[in-house]
C-alpha cells in the first residue's frame, strides 16, 4: 500500500498536526536543540533550525550572552545569532519518534517507508547530517517529525559495512595501532591491522570509529 508522499516543508496544512512549542531562557539552550525560525530575527517562522554550536560569553562590561551558531533544518543554511543570557527562546517540540525503513536512494534523497503504515516519505540526504554517508537499504531509522515535516532522524547505533579496499597487515611504526580502509559506501575508517579487504565490519555511526568485525549471526566478533 502506497501512502502519501510529502516532501519537506509540503506538508498540507489540512494534514498538518498543531504547532508544538516550547519555551527555554537562553543560557539553557543545549547542543541539538530546535529553535523556532521565530525567535531569531529575520528568519521565517515555519523554519526550524538546529544548535550546532553554543558558547556561553560573560564580558567584562555589559550583559552576558549566548552565542549560538545553527542549522536550518529545511535549507541546511548556518545561522548565527546572538542571545541574551536571560532572553526567553521559543523552541520546537517534535513528535513521538516513528519506525521508518530505508527503501532506496535517488540522487540527494532517501525514499523511507513506515514500518507499519507503509507509508512512504522522501527526505533529503541532508537532513541526516554528517551521518548521511552511513545510511544503507534496508537500514531501520527512527524519524520525529514537525508539523508533517520529518525534522530528526536517528541512525542504529552501529551498522555493519564491507571493506573494499586496505592494505595487508603489518606495523608502520611502534606507535602505529591502525591503518586506513575504505568502505563500500565510500568512507575512509581507521581500523586494526587484522582487518582485511572483504570483512564485513561494525562501525559506530555517531563518530565512524571502528567497533569491532561483523559475525554471520550479526553479532560482534
Amino acid at each position: 500500500m502506497l501512502g502519501r508522499i510529502f516532501l519537506p516543508g509540503r506538508a498540507p496544512a489540512a494534514l498538518a498536526p498543531p504547532r508544538r512549542f516550547g519555551r527555554v531562557v537562553a543560557n539553557e539552550l543545549v547542543k541539538g536543540a530546535l529553535v523556532a525560525g521565530s525567535a531569531v530575527p529575520g528568519q521565517r517562522p515555519e523554519r526550524v533550525l538546529r544548535v550546532i554550536e553554543l558558547q556561553h560569553v560573560k564580558p567584562g562590561k555589559g550583559v552576558a550572552y549566548v552565542q549560538a551558531k545553527m542549522r536550518c533544518v529545511q535549507e541546511m543554511t548556518v545561522v548565527p545569532h546572538k542571545f541574551r543570557s536571560s532572553e526567553p527562546v521559543e523552541t520546537v517540540e517534535l513528535d513521538s519518534p516513528q519506525g521508518y525503513t530505508v527503501l532506496y536512494f535517488e540522487g540527494a534523497t532517501a525514499h523511507l517507508m513506515h514500518e507499519e503504515t507503509f507509508e512512504q516519505i522522501e527526505v533529503p540526504l541532508a537532513a541526516f547530517g554528517d551521518r548521511a554517508p552511513w545510511l544503507q537499504e534496508g537500514m531501520a531509522v527512527r524519524v520525529r517529525n514537525h508539523n508533517g515535516v520529518p525534522l530528526e532522524l536517528v541512525l542504529p547505533p552501529r551498522a555493519a559495512y564491507e571493506v573494499i579496499e586496505t592494505r595487508a597487515g603489518g606495523r608502520e611504526g611502534k606507535s602505529d595501532n591502525s591503518k586506513p580502509a575504505t568502505l563500500v559506501n565510500g568512507v575512509k575508517v581507521r581500523v586494526p591491522h587484522f582487518v582485511a579487504t572483504g570483512d564485513v565490519i561494525l562501525i559506530n555511526t555517531e563518530d565512524g570509529s571502528y567497533v569491532g568485525k561483523h559475525t554471520s549471526e550479526g553479532g560482534e566478533a
